[in-house]
């Protein structure tokens, strides 16, 4: 459930910096229904410390690496997409209240599969998830 909570977190604060819908990549969504440009979520690692309990809730320490993918349109110009993915990516990263250690960018290019260009960013975030019997908070 905190994992969820995570994602969700952090999904919810890149959706308030677009217009356009967050994905998470493992979303079972039919590709075809969504729109044609979109933001996917993906998770690589995580690393969770051992949680400790204090009287009100249960908290822990974690690091994880996650990855952002922009797809767009395939006549999209490389300065609109890497706009729009280092503005989304950036000033949602300012709001979900986490530290951010590192950004890797990749140059935009054609995803056949999709039918799109995209890009791509990874980022390294760490914090304190804080979870309670009735809900999980970050």
């Amino acid at each position: 459930m905190m994992l969820q909570t995570l994602l969700e977190s952090i999904r919810t604060k890149l959706a308030t910096q677009t217009t356009h819908p967050v994905y998470f990549v493992y979303d079972p969504a039919a590709f075809q229904t969504r729109e044609t440009t979109m933001f996917l979520l993906g998770l690589d690692t995580l690393a969770l410390d051992q949680p400790f309990q204090a009287s009100d809730a249960t908290y822990a320490a974690f690091s994880a690496k996650l990855c952002l993918t922009l797809l767009m349109p395939q006549e999209t110009d490389a300065r609109t997409i890497s706009a729009l993915l280092f503005e989304t990516l950036l000033s949602g990263l300012e709001l979900s209240g986490y530290a951010v250690s590192e950004i890797t960018y990749e140059a935009p290019s054609y995803a056949r599969q999709f039918r799109r260009l995209q890009m791509r960013a990874e980022f390294t975030l760490s914090g304190v998830v804080r979870t309670t019997e009735e809900a999980v908070t970050t």
